[in-house]
């Protein structure tokens, strides 16, 4: 078994479960290879900062608990990332959790498109009402029969 697959083996078993899958930060932080809380907590700071700067609320990835906090995965994430690189278990957790963050914008942009075909389908079947109705009302060139609703659409003139 590889080191990083101990380290995810080792990483994931921290993670306690009460409706949110959450790590304790004190064991984060031994398992970054921080031995003071002082410095780790510089570190749980910049990434708190790093969340306010992407325009995020840190409380729900931040769960204050007392004077220390529970971290969701996004919180882990934001923490590796801010942390001493030169450290390997950094290192194994940036990698870690940089490919579980590429797997889910994957997952992301997947549903993206599938949200993209959908909504294409219902321009359509929506645009085959209008025409029926168009149709069914005497309308006879339907080009310029669109060409007026997307003139009035936009508050043009319609001579």
């Amino acid at each position: 078994m590889s080191d990083l697959a101990v380290f995810v083996s080792t990483f994931e078993s921290m993670a306690k479960e009460n409706g949110l899958v959450t790590w304790r930060e004190d064991d984060l932080m031994h398992a970054l290879g921080y031995t003071t809380h002082a410095t780790f907590r510089k570190v749980v700071l910049r990434a708190m900062q790093a969340c306010l700067s992407l325009n995020m609320d840190p409380g729900g990835d931040f769960i204050r608990v007392g004077d220390r906090y529970e971290l969701t995965r996004v919180a882990c994430y934001l923490i590796a990332m801010n942390a001493d690189s030169r450290k390997p278990q950094v290192a194994m957790v940036q990698m870690y959790l940089g490919q579980f963050a590429s797997m889910v914008h994957d997952r992301r942009e997947q549903a993206e498109l599938v949200d993209r075909v959908v909504v294409r389908e219902e321009i359509k079947e929506g645009m085959k009402a209008l025409a029926a109705t168009a149709k069914s009302h005497g309308v006879r060139d339907y080009a310029l029969f669109m060409n007026a609703g997307y003139r009035g659409m936009y508050n043009m003139s319609l001579k």
